[in-house]
């Protein structure tokens, strides 16, 4: 049986609280993010560069156990106005070849001056300002 976050997460939001399983999920996102910035400063001196990716919805065996129907895909990419899940504006789920080509370009010269910064590779679906 699949384990359904999404679902169990807009039922949390609809009942207007935040469940422990909730808040254990956003804690769990947030650690990497300051795991990040606390390695990255620490390592600095050192010329050491310190990055994360953030994967959105990727095409793997997981992403599809979590789909409903045979046109799973195709609602992620739609998304959920009533869940408040905006879906993805690019119109595809990710590859993990895409995934590992951001992992790739930070961890290459190219990106010798970026540091302790968060690359969300999701096709647009995370607004953020």
């Amino acid at each position: 049986m699949a384990f359904d976050a999404e679902a169990r997460a807009s039922r949390s939001a609809q009942s207007g609280r935040l469940s422990c399983w909730t808040a254990r999920t956003f804690a769990s996102k947030a650690a990497p993010r300051s795991l990040t910035l606390c390695v990255g400063l620490e390592l600095a001196p050192y010329g050491a560069r310190c990055n994360l990716v953030s994967p959105g919805s990727t095409d793997t065996a997981m992403q599809r156990s979590m789909w409903r129907s045979a046109d799973g895909d195709k609602q992620v990419i739609a998304g959920d106005p009533g869940s408040f899940k905006l879906g993805i504006p690019l119109g595809k789920i990710a590859v993990p070849e895409e995934i590992a080509s951001a992992v790739a370009f930070l961890a290459s010269d190219l990106a010798s001056h970026i540091s302790l910064q968060d690359l969300v590779v999701d096709g647009g679906a995370t607004l953020s300002a």
